[in-house]
């Protein structure tokens, strides 16, 4: 999956079990290559199904861990997360610090290899604390070293080869050389991405004395040789990066056993030749390294190789074609979400197609300012967790020491509890009964005081009673009685005038009605 997580756990927390033990059997039985995906899940769907009757939590907690593990391996992405969440409640449960380690650590190589680098290192950093607090330094500085290459990917170089060099501080004096070898070649790598390709050489030969002091099949130290020719081709010594990339491509069946790297150092020689000024054959390296990339997938590569490619047709002033290579280089720099590639593919399309020109040097600004800001915010993040990270592991240890205080404060405080309940039930009765006498005084004022408010509302209403009456009598009844008498007089006349009056009186009558 990673080359960060090999998964030799075994080693360190081996549980002592007999022959008879079915779920490590299944399990070992799923590790075995030759037997189908399908075979290999019922396999761990026996070992988890089997372990979940189990009553002994410790048991439980290392199954589970070794299941979960093996998942991984396998690539069942479902039930890995699945069994590792079960791995990391048990650990929890019955305190295994060291499985609980190895939980976070299965999880930070789940999420580096889906490239979530903000969860990959929380988990990496949680293991590296708890592995450190259990004095295991091997382990500590593989989580440290780990962490390291996630810093690098992001371009935290800083903090990258600081947790590099604490890694080493760490391992060297317990002489693991592979791991001291990996180290040395990341700090390698970052030199090199920062262009200090004098001291980038100076790790990279530091690792490879590592290198000699364990077995290796010689693909590390091939890919170290051909970081060094990068590093040569970086400080613009042509003729000695040309000498470590052929060594590289012209060893025995390398194209074969690891065609990756084969490819990659024959592109990578392509390149030397070219800026050699020597462009023969240069085009059938390129796409014979084209074609066996195409071959494998691997869409990184194709991506490199297609932008030399431009470069290469730039070279013949054939501007078409390094149009063509160049936005194809785009595209699966794109798919393989390589940043740098994109960025430089950009620009030089940007160089190459003055028609569009404008287009891709805002699409490469736009690009690099959301690269810088994102990966800023990263770093920051990283910052934090490492110091989150450290308080939740203080708070942690604060928390039980509290809990044993406390705990005999509580004792203390029960026999100091029982020799005052009396006390205060006495209390509580007294306040009791005072609580019901203040009580029904209060009902008392609260009945009297409701009788007076009837009393005045009552009084209230009488008084407008009187005073509407005594409106309708003297208002409403007066100016009826007048305008009665004054139409009485007018019924005994006649005339146009008479009969407007009529009219007018009538409306009176109706308004005051």
């Amino acid at each position: 999956m990673t080359a960060c997580h090999n998964g030799d756990r075994g080693d360190f927390n081996e549980l002592k079990t007999t022959k008879k033990d079915s779920v490590l059997t299944w399990v070992k039985l799923s590790r075995n290559d030759n037997l189908s995906d399908e075979h290999r899940n019922l396999l761990l769907e026996k070992a988890t199904n089997f372990t979940s009757f189990i009553t002994n939590d410790s048991l439980r907690t290392v199954y589970y861990s070794k299941i979960s593990l093996a998942y991984y391996k396998l690539g069942d992405s479902l039930n890995f997360r699945s069994t590792n969440s079960l791995t990391l409640k048990f650990a929890k449960k019955t305190k295994d610090s060291f499985i609980l380690a190895e939980g976070h650590w299965d999880l930070g190589s789940f999420f580096r290899f889906h490239i979530v680098e903000d969860s990959a290192f929380y988990h990496y950093a949680t293991a590296h604390k708890i592995f450190n607090k259990l004095n295991n330094p091997f382990l500590s500085g593989r989580m440290l070293y780990n962490m390291a290459v996630i810093q690098s990917d992001i371009k935290d170089y800083t903090g990258s080869e600081i947790n590099t060099i604490k890694a080493i501080e760490l391992i060297e004096p317990l002489k693991e050389y592979e791991q001291l070898y990996k180290c040395y070649n990341n700090l390698g790598v970052i030199h090199n991405s920062l262009n200090e390709n004098d001291r980038s050489l100076e790790y990279h030969q530091k690792a490879l004395e590592y290198l000699t002091e364990f077995k290796d099949d010689d693909n590390l130290y091939l890919a170290t040789l051909n970081n060094i020719g990068y590093a040569y081709l970086n400080k613009k010594d042509f003729n000695t990066a040309t000498q470590y990339f052929r060594n590289v491509f012209n060893t025995d069946s390398l194209k074969f056993k690891d065609p990756k790297l084969y490819s990659k150092s024959l592109s990578n020689y392509a390149k030397t030749k070219l800026l050699l000024k020597d462009t023969l054959e240069i085009k059938n390296t390129l796409n014979d390294a084209l074609q066996i990339q195409d071959s494998i997938n691997d869409i990184v590569g194709m991506s490199l190789t297609n932008y030399y490619l431009a470069e290469y047709a730039l070279s013949r002033k054939d501007t078409n074609s390094a149009i063509s290579y160049a936005k194809t280089s785009k595209v699966l720099a794109k798919q393989s979400t390589n940043n740098k590639r994109l960025l430089e593919s950009l620009e030089l399309i940007s160089k190459l197609d003055s028609k569009n020109a404008p287009q891709y040097v805002q699409e490469y600004i736009q690009l690099n300012d959301s690269l810088q800001k994102e990966e800023r915010q990263i770093r920051n993040k990283f910052a934090r967790i490492e110091f989150e990270t450290d308080q939740f592991i203080e708070q942690n240890q604060l928390l039980a020491k509290q809990k044993q205080l406390w705990l005999g404060v509580a004792v203390g405080l029960l026999f100091l509890a029982i020799a005052i309940v009396s006390i205060i039930s006495l209390r509580i009765k007294n306040q009791k009964l005072q609580f019901e006498q203040q009580q029904q005084e209060s009902n008392l004022e609260i009945f009297n005081l409701m009788l007076s408010q009837k009393e005045k509302f009552l009084e209230g209403k009488h008084e407008e009673q009187k005073r509407v009456s005594e409106e309708l009598h003297d208002g409403i009844l007066g100016q009826m009685l007048g305008i009665r008498l004054i139409l009485s007089g007018l019924n005994n006349k006649s005339g146009e005038s008479i009969t407007a009056q009529r009219a007018e009186y009538l409306k009176k009558l109706q308004d005051v009605e």
